[in-house]
């Protein structure tokens, strides 16, 4: 194994087949930041709906948490960053950066 890879990578899920459409959608959702409510809402569901989904997806992708399910789901093309979270990450790196560039 190399670099970030773990156990749990030995079989990577390879395509979007493997999560249903609402377990995508519930960790699409998750990964663009929003809490369980908020995705509940948005989507029309109960928040134990939304729970058990996440946590399907979770036990599919073979992760240990929604954080590397979601890693592992949008490695393998199943969600996409959106553009806002892409922006929201670079300003944040940006930042940390600028905060600690004297210091190096």
């Amino acid at each position: 194994m190399t670099g970030l890879q773990t156990l749990h990578d030995k079989k990577p899920a390879t395509g979007g087949e493997q999560l249903s459409r609402q377990e995508r959608r519930c960790l699409q959702l998750y990964l663009n930041g929003l809490k369980d409510a908020e995705i509940a809402r948005r989507l029309g569901l109960s928040i134990h709906t939304v729970r058990m989904h996440l946590t399907r997806a979770r036990q599919r992708l073979r992760a240990q948490s929604r954080v590397e399910a979601a890693a592992k789901a949008l490695r393998s093309g199943m969600i996409h960053a959106s553009f806002l979270l892409l922006l929201n990450l670079s300003f944040s790196v940006g930042t940390i950066l600028d905060e600690i560039s004297p210091v190096i």
